[in-house]
């Protein structure tokens, strides 16, 4: 009885089929790979975006209040209003600040300080004073080596940089510091 073999034409087309299913699926792969960096990217940024608020609008409920009345160092304040209310990923270390009054009250015509411009120390400001708490976070950039628009590069490292702002008149408290 004669054996029945596929032809030699046959055997090769399937292992093209095959070659060709593993190539499709390496493409496929590098796609959904990039689309899951991107969304952990995002998730991340979201993360730190809120940690950020939340740790901002608490330091300016403390300086609003009277409950933090300077005068602080920059590093000061930051280790004792803002890095308490800081969650989870944040590193303190990477935080930046800077509480400035806002001149007559007027935040429309006010132009705040950038970023680096924190000077030597915060001003917390005298009662029922309009103030401007900024603060900056420079953390990690997943993927700013691959999109350049989701970092920036600062002291020769890529990072990505948050900002969050809390602008409030202090209540009338006892104390108080003038801000030159």
């Amino acid at each position: 009885m004669a054996e029945c073999r596929p032809a030699p034409g046959l055997r090769r087309l399937a292992r093209e089929r095959r070659a060709a299913v593993a190539l499709e699926f390496t493409v496929a792969s590098l796609g959904f790979l990039a689309l899951l960096l991107a969304c952990l990217e995002t998730g991340y940024d979201l993360y730190v975006q809120e940690a950020m608020d939340d740790a901002v609008n608490t330091a300016a409920r403390l300086v609003f209040t009277g409950q933090k009345i300077g005068p602080y160092s920059a590093a000061q304040f930051i280790s004792q209003a803002l890095c308490p209310a800081v969650q989870g990923l944040l590193v303190c270390e990477n935080l930046s600040v800077n509480v400035v009054p806002v001149p007559g009250g007027d935040y429309y015509s006010f132009t705040p300080p950038a970023f680096g411009a924190t000077g030597n120390g915060v001003c917390t400001g005298l009662p029922g004073q309009a103030m401007l708490l900024q603060a900056w976070y420079t953390g990690p950039s997943f993927l700013g080596t691959l999109i350049p628009a989701f970092s920036m590069e600062l002291n020769g490292q890529l990072t990505h940089l948050t900002y969050a702002s809390a602008a409030f008149v202090n209540e009338q408290f006892v104390g108080g510091q003038t801000c030159s």
